[in-house]
């Protein structure tokens, strides 16, 4: 999906790295949040400084910065995109007011040199996000630009795209030593020879960062592919390739788009029942999306607004001047837009059962089932799943044309006549569009549970799938693959904190492992050690650091396994536990599998055995901890939970403690505990072994 392909190398550069502890700095106050390689701020700026007199030669007697693509301005849109996104604005340009008063800083530079200058011209404003002013952004592609978080990022299409068939560079993350390269570049007189041109640009840059020949056009580190109808306007046959491709079809990235679920109860203890089903199945699904440019409503009673605002933050809750009625079994809501309140009028519609599934794909296809100005109606094929066990089955409803799903989308070009999503049944929603798409199974699921009367499995059901399962990433059944293969993961440093003493251990978790840092208690002392580890974890500029103490057992495969629970959770800003004591119960784990669930979530972390830490907060964690004068790294627990960090906890368990002489004195401390599950039961073990390493997670009856 857009967006997926990010490369960030294995070891950073020295140039960023950060020292702790055994390695000061020169400055002992410098702060890695303050410092100029980590400091993402929200600063932009627009590279315009060239006349271009070749390519463009003058096009429609004005820059190509300033034509008009899809309705508005280029350079205008960039501007608004940027400060939408909440980031300040500049602008590089060969004179000022070369393309008119755009109410942002201009900067006058020059380049109509090597395309290096255009770099070299923000010396003095980095760190930045260098965005080029020729190119037309989808909002997807922006999203993604400025959300980044590392502090040195290339942006761009590898190869041929939409408007062009070449591969380009979209935008940059730049930093220091980003700056130095490029300096380095011009300095030495570096190039490549293209149609038989010297140049040194934007991709000799990049090859030159990541030892690349300067004439080979490779992707390596460093890079964030996208692959949309993102694109350059550098001469006229872009610029007419552009408006030729709008005569047709449209910009689908960036049209307004809400899903909408119905959550209207007369009775709270009834409201309250179906949000637990809908944060454990359909809100997980939405918030674990590959593409996120939606917004979430949910129609309810009045007097229960603030109920649904506090289930999460991007929900709108909505209204409607309709009472419910039940026709049937089914309970409808039916209102026109002239009953709703609380949501504008967007682009895309889509509705969706409250207590259903739907696959993590399934905004990004209706996105993409709409190209043309046309009103369109898109419908899924569903299928059963038994909220409990997980078993999925074919319906016997044959679904079409003109018989259509209740998980639908309206996409409405004209909004004169608006029609609201949840106007009249889903059955024959498509008499409101002047084309209507079918989507195969796959991709919606509907959950067959005690409270759902209005279907059985056996009233509706045809054939037992086995080996189909339901593509939410947080959602387990005891037959599913409890952490499934992901696109999306974050980017991840490991090392194992290890004793001179456990040399035996560290080698048996090198060997499983495979290539991993090790980092060694040179002090004898447990937090001093700690802390080395999470300054590995800081320099490595990954997203997010797990450290394996050296008495741990992990399970088969751990480093995917562990990768994938974390990208299929989603939550940046938590820590992840793969391992369990006594303060998780075999209830908790069982409640976890019937909600459908792979993590159990607490405000505690309880063990610091193998733990995955955001980067982003260890500085912060390190200073906090200090001023405790630990010796040991249970104090971590103390900033986790005054600073009100959630934590997930893997179901089933990754990790277990080996039950060997500790080397802390006098502790009084509980047998090491874990429950992991075998088929439909849990176990819960007391006395671990080695043995345990062989089982990757699976034996035994219950105790």
């Amino acid at each position: 999906f857009l967006g997926s392909s990010v490369r960030i190398p294995k070891k950073s550069e020295e140039y960023l790295t950060w020292n702790y502890g055994d390695w000061k700095t020169p400055d002992k106050n410098w702060d890695i949040r303050k410092g100029s390689y980590y400091v993402l701020e929200k600063k932009a700026v627009i590279m315009s400084a060239s006349r271009d007199k070749v390519c463009w030669n003058n096009y429609l007697n004005t820059p190509r910065q300033a034509v008009e693509i899809n309705g508005e301005i280029l350079i205008k849109r960039t501007i608004r995109q940027l400060k939408e996104r909440g980031f300040d604005v500049s602008i590089t340009l060969p004179e000022k007011n070369f393309l008119g008063d755009l109410g942002i800083r201009e900067i006058v530079s020059k380049s109509d040199g090597d395309p290096i200058e255009k770099i070299l011209n923000l010396k003095n404003e980095i760190p930045c996000l260098a965005i080029y002013g020729d190119v037309y952004y989808t909002d997807n592609a922006m999203d993604i630009i400025t959300n980044s978080n590392e502090p040195m990022m290339f942006f761009g299409r590898e190869k041929a795209g939409i408007i062009k068939r070449c591969g380009e560079p979209f935008a940059i993350r730049v930093n220091e030593y980003l700056m130095s390269k490029a300096q380095e570049l011009k300095d030495k007189k570096l190039y490549s020879i293209t149609g038989g041109e010297r140049r040194c640009g934007e991709w000799e840059l990049y090859r030159y960062i990541n030892n690349i020949p300067l004439g080979r056009h490779k992707i390596k580190d460093y890079w964030t592919e996208i692959n949309d109808l993102t694109d350059d306007v550098d001469s006229p046959d872009n610029y007419k390739a552009f408006q030729n491709y709008f005569k047709n079809h449209i910009d689908n990235s960036s049209l307004s788009h809400i899903v909408v679920s119905r959550m209207w109860y007369e009775k709270k203890d009834d409201l309250l029942k179906r949000i637990e089903i809908y944060k454990a199945n359909l809100l997980q699904a939405l918030l674990n999306q590959t593409e996120q440019n939606f917004d979430i409503g949910i129609l309810c009673n009045k007097k229960h607004e603030k109920i649904i605002r506090s289930i999460h933050p991007r929900i709108i809750p909505f209204f409607t001047k309709k009472k419910p009625g039940k026709v049937g079994k089914c309970w409808h809501i039916f209102s026109e837009w002239k009953d709703i309140s609380g949501i504008k009028k967007y682009d895309i519609q889509t509705n969706i059962d409250s207590d259903d599934i739907i696959s993590l794909d399934a905004i990004k296809i209706i996105r993409k089932s709409i190209t043309e100005k046309k009103s369109t109606h898109i419908h899924f094929f569903p299928l059963l799943r038994d909220y409990y066990t997980g078993e999925i089955r074919k319906t016997r409803m044959k679904y079409r044309n003109t018989h259509n799903s209740a998980f639908y989308s309206l996409y409405q070009p004209d909004k004169k006549d608006y029609i609201y999503i949840g106007q009249s049944s889903h059955t024959n929603f498509s008499k409101y569009a002047e084309k209507t798409i079918l989507i195969p199974e796959g991709h919606y699921f509907v959950n067959i549970h005690d409270s759902n009367d209005s279907s059985t499995m056996e009233s509706l059901g045809d054939i037992h799938m086995v080996t189909q399962s339901v593509n939410t990433e947080r959602t387990i059944t005891q037959t599913d693959n409890p952490f499934p293969d992901l696109d999306n993961i974050p980017t991840i440093n490991f090392n194992i904190m290890a004793h001179p003493k456990r040399k035996e251990l560290v080698a048996e978790l090198v060997k499983k492992l495979g290539d991993i840092k090790v980092i060694w208690d040179t002090d004898n002392n447990c937090w001093h050690t700690r802390v080395k580890c999470l300054v590995d974890h800081i320099n490595s500029g990954k997203e997010f650091g797990i450290t394996i103490q050296d008495d741990t057992i992990v399970a088969d495969d751990f480093i995917r396994k562990a990768s994938n629970f974390i990208g299929g959770v989603g939550d940046k800003n938590a820590i992840y536990n793969f391992y369990y004591k006594r303060q998780l119960d075999k209830n908790e784990i069982d409640r976890a599998i019937i909600a459908g669930r792979n993590y159990i979530k607490k405000s505690n972390f309880y063990n610091e055995l193998c733990l995955a830490i955001p980067t982003k907060i260890m500085k912060d964690m390190i200073d906090w901890c200090e001023k405790k004068n630990p010796t040991l790294d249970w104090v971590m627990q103390r900033y986790v939970v005054q600073h009100r960090i959630p934590v997930y906890f893997s179901v089933p368990s990754l990790a277990n403690h080996l039950n060997s002489e500790s080397l802390i004195k006098k502790v009084n401390a509980p047998n090491r505990t874990c429950w992991y599950m075998d088929g439909d039961e849990w176990i819960v073990n007391i006395k671990s072994s080695r043995v345990f390493k062989k089982s990757n997670m699976r034996y035994g009856k219950r105790n």
